[in-house]
This record gives C-alpha cells, sequence and structure tokens, in this order.
C-alpha cells in the first residue's frame, strides 16, 4: 500500500527543499502541496524543517515588538520629564476647580470638598488658565518635574468653609476687614426652605453706620450668589464691616456655617445681633479678587420654565450682548437636563459675531457641566479679541446634541436678550455672565506663595504668570504700626524679607502684585498669619496674643466636668450620649473618659453605608446650676467630631447650650431647665450655639451668655445625620465660667 503512493513532484537536494519550503510557507495557495511533500517523505527531516522555517518569522517578530516597547518605554520617560503637578486649594466645602489649556479646552476637573485641597499630576508642561468658583488665575506654568502651588484660597476674600449650619435666627451678621477697595459677590447657603432675604453693609459692626443695602428679588433656596455693581458698595483697606443678612418677613432661617468654629481670626459671627465667641459664617465676601471686568450678566433668575414662553428644553441656548472690553476671559451659563443620563455632562460653548450665525470668534469651548450647577469656559486672554461697543453673541449647547432646559433670568440687561434655538426671546435673558480685562493680558494672580518665620524676621516669596510690581505690609496682629517693602521694578518672581519681628507674637501679612501694564489692578492675597519663631517677652505676654482674654472673675463648679464617674450629675437622654474610653485608638485628653459614641461598620457585616438616617439621631446632656442674675457667663468644652465615609466633616455634630431665665415656676422646679430642653425643640434655637464638626481635631469651643435668674441649665447637644463606615463624638472637660468683659470687646474678637 505505501509503494502505490506516487509524488506529485520530484524529489529535489536538501538546500532547494528548504528554500521552496520557506516560499511554500509564505504563499497560502501552495499550503496544500507543502502538506503533500512532508507527508510523502521522510517525516521527521521535513517536519523539523518546517518548524525552523515557522520560527524564524516569528523571532523577528518577537524581536521587532521588543524594540517597539523599549522605544515606548523610552518615550514614556522622555514624556514624563516633560509633565509637571498642579496642587491647591479652592479654599472649601463642594467647589469646582477646572484646569483649561488653550482653546477652551477643559484638561482637568475636580468638585472638592472639606478643606478644598485638589491634586492634578501628570500634567503637560506649559501655561494653564484655572478656574474656581468664578475665580480665574491667568498663565499659571507646570514646570517639568516640579509642582505649582496655586490656593484660591490664598485670594483678597473672606471665605470659610461651608460645613455645618446654624440654629434658626432671624438674621445673622459677620464682622470682617476689608482687604480692597470694593465688593464683588457674597455667596452663602441655605441648608433649607426659600426666603426673602435682604443683605446690609455697615460700620464696624451691628449698630455700625449702613452703607449699603440690597433686597433680592423674591425667595430665594440653597446656594445664593449676590453680585454687586462696581462701586456699589465701596469699601477702605483694613478698615473693619458688618454684613448682615435678614428674612424680611421675620421668619427663623438657617444659614451655613464654618463647622471648626473660630476659623477667622479678624472678626465674628452674629445671631441676631449677639456675638457668637467661636463662630463664622460660611460667607464667601469676594473683593478685587480676580482681575476681571464684568461686560455684562443677568441673574434674577426664572430658571427653568415649565409652561409658557420660554418653556421647555433646547438644543441651543444663546444671549446677545454688547462688548466692553478688548477681550473675553470668561462666560458663564447654567444648564440643566435632570437626573438622566448623567450629572455631569460635557457641554460647547461659543461666541460668535451678531447672533447665531455670525462668524465664530471664540475657539469653542468644551466644558463639564453638572446638571443646574452651570459652569464658567476660560480662554487665554489672546484668544478672544472684541471690539467695545459691538454686538455679540453666547451660546450653548449639549455635546452629544442632546436636548436640555436652559435657565433664563428677567429682562434686566439691556443690551440683548435670549435666544432658544436660533428664535429671540425678548422678554428674557439668558442667566448668564461674559468678563473680560481692563487692559489684555494683565492678569497676575499669585501662586507659588510661601512665607517662612524666622526669630526676628520672615521671608514671603511669589511667582505671577506676568511680570508685575509687588509689595509685601506686615504688622502685629493686635498692633496699629505697619511696616512695608516693595518693588516697582517688574518681575514674576517676588521675594522680600521682613523685619522687625517680635518674637513668639502673631504677625499678619499681606502680599499685592499690581500689572507691570495699565489698568491691570491689583492681586491680593489673603492675610498670612504667623508667629515669629522665640518666647514672647514677658512684658508682653498679657498684650500680644492671637486670642486674648479679660480676667477671669471665678470657676462655677459643675459636677463631674470631664464624665470620669460617667454621668452622674448629667441628665442624659437620646441614644448618642454614652461613654468613651481611651482604647480602640481613641486619645481622651483630660484624664481616661469623655461622653459621645464611636460606630464602625464591621467588613462584612452586612451593614448599608452610607445610609440616612430617618429621623436623624440626637442627644441631650445636660445639668443645672447655680448663677446670679444680671452676670455673664462663659461655657465651654473640648470637642472632637470625626467621619469617614462621608467626604463632608459634618455628619458627626456638637454645639452648646444655654438657658437662664428670670424666675418662674418651671425654672425653680428640680430639673424644670433641662426639661424645658428636652420637650421644647424651639427653645434650644434660641439658646444654641452654631453645630461643632471639628474634622478630628481636639477644640475649645465656647458659648458667652447672660443670666437672668438664679438657675441655669448648660450642657451639650450631639447630632448624627448618616450612618458611615465610622462615626465619632467625644466631649470632654466642660466648664463654665463667669467672666467680666467690655461691651465692645467680648474674648476673642480681634
Amino acid at each position: 500500500m505505501r509503494g502505490s503512493v506516487r509524488p506529485t513532484t520530484s524529489w529535489t537536494p536538501r538546500a532547494s527543499r528548504l528554500r521552496w519550503l520557506l516560499t511554500v510557507d509564505a504563499n497560502p495557495e501552495k499550503t496544500e502541496e507543502a502538506m503533500a511533500i512532508s507527508i510523502r517523505t521522510r517525516p521527521g527531516f521535513l517536519l523539523a524543517i518546517w518548524i525552523v522555517a515557522g520560527a524564524m518569522p516569528r523571532a523577528a517578530e518577537e524581536r521587532a515588538a521588543e524594540s517597539a516597547r523599549a522605544e515606548e518605554r523610552a518615550a514614556e520617560a522622555r514624556a514624563a520629564v516633560r509633565r509637571g503637578t498642579f496642587r491647591g486649594s479652592t479654599g472649601g466645602n463642594e467647589r469646582d476647580v477646572v484646569v483649561y489649556a488653550r482653546g477652551g479646552r477643559a484638561v482637568r476637573y475636580e468638585i472638592t470638598y472639606g478643606e478644598g485641597d485638589f491634586l492634578f499630576d501628570d500634567l503637560e508642561c506649559g501655561e494653564y488658565m484655572v478656574l474656581s468658583s468664578g475665580r480665574v488665575a491667568s498663565r499659571i506654568p507646570v514646570r517639568s518635574g516640579e509642582t505649582t502651588d496655586l490656593r484660591f484660597s490664598d485670594g483678597a476674600y473672606y471665605s470659610p468653609p461651608n460645613e455645618t449650619w446654624s440654629p434658626a435666627r432671624v438674621s445673622f451678621g459677620q464682622t470682617f476687614a476689608a482687604e480692597a477697595s470694593q465688593i464683588e459677590k457674597i455667596v452663602f447657603w441655605i441648608p433649607s426652605g426659600e426666603h426673602r432675604l435682604a443683605l446690609t453693609l455697615r460700620e464696624s459692626g451691628p449698630e455700625g453706620e449702613v452703607l449699603g443695602r440690597r433686597v433680592l428679588p423674591g425667595p430665594v433656596r440653597w446656594v445664593v450668589a449676590v453680585d454687586f455693581r462696581e462701586g456699589e458698595w465701596t469699601t477702605r483697606m483694613s478698615h473693619r464691616y458688618y454684613v448682615e443678612i435678614r428674612d424680611v418677613d421675620g421668619r427663623p432661617w438657617n444659614i451655613g456655617m464654618a463647622g471648626k468654629g473660630d476659623v477667622y481670626s479678624r472678626g465674628q459671627a452674629y445671631f441676631d445681633g449677639e456675638r457668637q465667641l467661636d463662630a463664622d459664617l460660611a460667607l464667601t465676601i469676594e473683593s478685587d479678587v480676580s482681575g476681571l471686568v464684568e461686560m455684562a450678566a443677568a441673574r434674577e433668575g426664572l430658571g427653568f420654565i415649565r409652561q409658557g414662553a420660554g418653556s421647555g428644553r433646547v438644543r441651543e441656548a444663546g444671549q446677545t450682548f454688547v462688548a466692553t472690553t478688548r477681550n473675553i476671559v470668561a462666560a458663564y451659563a447654567n444648564a440643566g437636563w435632570g437626573s438622566q443620563p448623567e450629572r455631569c455632562l460635557e457641554f460647547e460653548l461659543c461666541i460668535r459675531e451678531e447672533g447665531p450665525e455670525g462668524r465664530v470668534v471664540a475657539p469653542v469651548a468644551r466644558v463639564p457641566m453638572i446638571s443646574d450647577w452651570g459652569q464658567t469656559a476660560v480662554w487665554f486672554p489672546d484668544e478672544v479679541e472684541v471690539t467695545p461697543g459691538r454686538r455679540y453673541y453666547f451660546s450653548m449647547r449639549r455635546a452629544d446634541g442632546e436636548s436640555f432646559y436652559a435657565y433664563l433670568s428677567q429682562d434686566v440687561y439691556p443690551g440683548g436678550e435670549a435666544w432658544r434655538d436660533e428664535k429671540a426671546e425678548k422678554a428674557f435673558d439668558l442667566t448668564f455672565s461674559i468678563r473680560g480685562e481692563r487692559t489684555p493680558d494683565a492678569i497676575t494672580y499669585p501662586f507659588n506663595l510661601d512665607l517662612r518665620p524666622g526669630k526676628l524676621s520672615a521671608e514671603i516669596s511669589w511667582e505671577t504668570g506676568r511680570p508685575a510690581r509687588s509689595r509685601v505690609e506686615w504688622q502685629l496682629v493686635q498692633g496699629l504700626e505697619r511696616r512695608q517693602a516693595y518693588s516697582s521694578s517688574p518681575a514674576a518672581e517676588h521675594r522680600f524679607v521682613l523685619h522687625s519681628l517680635v518674637p513668639g507674637a502673631d504677625h499678619r501679612a499681606v502680599a499685592r502684585s499690581a500689572s507691570a501694564i495699565s489698568g491691570g489692578g491689583i492681586i491680593r492675597s489673603r492675610p498670612l498669619l504667623f508667629r515669629a519663631q522665640g518666647e514672647l517677652p514677658e512684658s508682653l505676654r498679657d498684650t500680644l496674643l492671637m486670642h486674648d482674654f479679660p480676667p477671669r472673675l471665678r470657676e462655677v463648679p459643675i459636677e463631674n466636668p470631664g464624665f470620669e464617674e460617667g454621668l452622674a450629675g448629667w441628665r442624659a437622654s437620646g441614644p448618642l450620649a454614652g461613654l468613651l474610653e481611651s482604647r480602640d485608638g481613641l486619645r481622651v485628653p483630660e484624664g481616661s473618659r469623655a461622653l459621645g459614641y464611636l460606630h464602625r461598620c464591621a467588613s462584612g457585616s452586612g451593614e448599608e453605608v452610607p445610609r440616612k438616617l430617618e429621623p436623624p439621631e440626637r442627644s441631650l446632656a445636660l445639668q443645672e446650676v447655680d448663677v446670679e442674675a444680671g452676670r455673664q457667663y462663659m461655657l465651654s468644652a473640648l470637642v472632637y467630631c470625626s467621619e469617614r465615609g462621608g467626604g463632608w466633616q459634618r455628619n458627626n455634630r456638637v454645639r452648646l447650650l444655654a438657658f437662664s431665665p428670670a424666675r418662674g415656676a418651671d425654672s425653680e422646679a428640680p430639673g424644670g431647665l433641662a426639661k424645658m430642653f428636652e420637650e421644647e425643640p424651639p427653645r434650644r434655637e434660641t439658646c444654641a450655639t452654631t453645630w461643632f464638626s471639628t474634622g478630628g481635631e481636639w477644640r475649645r469651643v465656647r458659648h458667652a451668655f447672660r443670666a437672668d435668674g438664679p438657675r441655669a441649665a448648660v450642657g451639650l447637644e450631639l447630632y448624627r445625620w448618616w450612618a458611615l463606615e465610622e462615626d465619632c463624638v467625644m466631649v470632654d472637660a466642660v466648664r463654665l465660667e463667669e467672666w467680666e468683659w467690655e461691651e465692645e470687646r467680648p474674648p476673642g474678637s480681634p
């Protein structure tokens, strides 16, 4: 049988046969013939030839692939050298930060929480425009292998983080020191409800001369931003002012607060005209911080109109306006699309001449937008040149072409009107803002700001994206004499030595950069508070402390103030008023016990976190003490609050309570005052501090009150809103002291 098989081709020499097989291997049409040859001839020999022939191209491919991988690694190494990092702070909770490259292209975006810190690494080297909560930093560089530090919290404005909220009151106020010549914007947060509000600016405090007033049109809710025209609310540098926000209908409401207490050393909060020793309103008071001029805007909101003219969804929304500067740097609009498909989508913002069919004058900016939040497109100062007095058209559309609803304003801007899908809506304006520079390319926002204190001197340095003239002023926090140093030669790097410091004393410095281009304006840093090295001289110890206190008259005894004897002496109620000890990683500052709670979700427990608690958990810890009517007292306690898995640092909270009414049957009955606090929640609102949420720090917080009767109920309220991976509140070392201070300067005031 084997001898009857005839080969289909003649036998060839070994070398020729190898070449032929290599040819066949590369020619699919001869594959069957090659297989036939391999079967009819000596299989072992030809099979080996076949394997060698197939291995040769594979080895070459592997060598080529390895070479490509090596080149790719080298390219990555070269690219890494050409990359750098942005880091900094927006200054607070739930604030946006966007990094823009040329062409209005958003290359990085983040919403910050807690202290507002952000970090963007692996950025290509070059210049960027950076936006945060409407503020624009121009031409900030990213350098190879370096980190650029940009802190919007260093701007010349008052802006504590928005972490907790106040008790319900009719009016709230805040004293502050002006850092610029005018107020541009005030932003605050209403945790719940809608209210008709009025804002008032006064000299010094609640009884000061009225300098300005603004009644907001219609009820407002949630985040409220009030813009002021140039010259409407003017201020003087370093002068003390008071801003008040009042419900015009006399209804109690809540406002956002700084959870860590006294975070602003140059002012304090007021509730219904009463000073709060360890509280600051979470207002943002912007003043001359952007270096930009608003050329056109409309904000008297109607929002989304559900029926009638201007109602429904659109694919393009726009607004015509008249330019008043020679360039456009920032353009804002607001849109929404409900909960579907995503909370954040990409939008395209564009500027044209005249109207929807006009010539495009700005690169189409692609920006991330959160539904109902709005977003600002930012261009480099030389990218969008316009002619003052000429009409332009600003538009927005979703990048995916789908529909959305645009926020509309009342018809308050006289230079243009809203457009919807290329149709003018003359009865409305778009909710929008267009900003440019007084003089193009003149913004000099500071970055890499650094201050290093010594014993008798300190060194301060910063940079600006464009050459600027610079100056620095410094003084003792409680001193009147101010020193300064300045440079009249424009430069991008600024460095000064602050001399004649007092060892161990607290000082304050402010850096200023004035554009070298006429009309560029001045950008100021926030007040930098620092303490010189060394020991404070004994002769100055009573007068040059950051927070000086008046003489203490006496301490009022409190039973079991440190909870070392459990809850003895305290009237405790609710699920949170337990006892904690120095274990499980906790540190009790005095003794071994503290009041509070610690809840950790064990891995694999099946407990759902985060989970909103309905209703929130609350606890009271109160006791009654003897006081003297007409005297002034201060209740204080060490407080610690922390959380994990929430991101807000306001879930676990504590506030102090103090109640001393005039004589009455209820107040004289044993336990009567504490019972009032337990059974009448509205009464607690009138006698409470703000909520404190200290972000993982021990802080002593205080509450001043005047006794109207012979007895007082004092204590604490604990609050837990959500169940998280970890929740903790601790309270220790409660004190009650009688104080005597001047009416105009309570303890802790600047």
